[in-house]
């Protein structure tokens, strides 16, 4: 089913949904993921005719042209990070070459091809904020630049589509979203809420990255959140990119490398494949909220017992909503 031109992605979803065969690490292949994520991805198509296709074939003509050479010099550090946390053992030397070219060249590709954006004119070039790090789950997963060319317009607009915008407008949109995430944490865990917004109000709002001027790596201010009000403390990435937060590349150490409170890589996979099951629609689109939330009431016990504002802000930024938090 997953490699016939006959079967729909909503047929797919069926299927799996009635049979409760959700795919886990143990259940599929990474062959089969890259098909199961084009199809969902791709208006149904098969891999094959993704990458027989004419965007494919765009991407792999520019590619192998004298502009491919051109790469942009500020994806480098990034995908050196994400190269060594997808192929972490010495044995994936030559693999993780292999990826980190590839991955470079397909970001480098995405800017030039969306360079009339005006997000991407913004000083802190906020529509890339995430980007590298849901290209590079991408291509690890479907294991094909071209295809994946391809698959990240479909992922973008079906799963992230605030992504693009202006830092001011993904800003005011995650603060938006933040406030249906609030709602539903009062619904299910009334009590935690009552005791987060005694001792920390504002704590549902989204945590903002400041980036410099002056074109150095982007940093958390000495207030760490743009609202002197506001003690947001959910990562930005929960909100607007599908958990896929971005490395922080201030640490020279590739083994210790920072992320903005994403999902952990291997993780994050397993996540978008339930994710992409969900029926499309109202479904995909709030299991985030549910994910947060569920993320938020396994720490409740703890978090009842603190009432010290800044260690309680404390607690939920590093201890709750981080990357090492939601360690599998």
């Amino acid at each position: 089913a997953l490699s016939s031109a006959e079967s729909s992605a909503t047929q797919l979803r069926h299927f799996i949904n009635s049979k409760g065969a959700y795919p886990s690490e143990n259940k599929i292949t990474s062959e089969h993921r890259k098909h199961l994520y084009v199809k969902l991805l791709c208006n149904s198509k098969t891999f094959d005719e993704v990458k027989n296709s004419s965007l494919a074939f765009s991407y792999t003509e520019w590619s192998s042209s004298s502009q491919q050479q051109q790469r942009d010099g500020r994806f480098h550090q990034q995908a050196t990070f994400l190269s060594q946390e997808l192929y972490p053992f010495d044995d994936f030397d030559d693999r993780r070459q292999f990826f980190y070219s590839d991955l470079t060249s397909l970001l480098t590709y995405y800017n030039l091809r969306n360079n009339s954006n005006v997000a991407l004119e913004m000083e802190d070039d906020s529509s890339s904020r995430f980007f590298s790090t849901i290209a590079a789950v991408l291509l690890y997963v479907l294991e094909s630049p071209p295809v994946t060319s391809v698959a990240m317009q479909s992922f973008l607009h079906v799963l992230a589509p605030i992504l693009p915008l202006t830092s001011k407008e993904q800003g005011d949109a995650a603060q938006y979203l933040a406030k249906y995430w609030y709602l539903l944490c009062v619904y299910h865990i009334p009590v935690v809420v009552m005791h987060l917004d005694r001792y920390l109000p504002g704590w549902h709002r989204p945590r903002i990255i400041i980036s410099s001027n002056d074109n150095q790596d982007d940093i958390v201010d000495n207030r760490r959140y743009k609202d002197l009000e506001s003690k947001g403390v959910i990562p930005l990435s929960w909100l607007i990119a599908c958990f896929a937060g971005r490395p922080q590349t201030t640490d020279t150490n590739i083994n210790c490398c920072p992320w903005e409170g994403g999902f952990p890589l291997q993780f994050l996979i397993h996540t978008w494949d339930v994710i992409l099951l969900q029926p499309e629609g109202r479904s995909m689109s709030s299991l985030k909220f549910f994910l947060a939330l569920r993320v938020l009431e396994q720490r409740a016990d703890e978090i009842m017992q603190i009432r010290d504002s800044d260690l309680l802000q404390d607690f939920l930024v590093n201890h709750v909503f981080s990357y090492s938090s939601v360690l599998p």
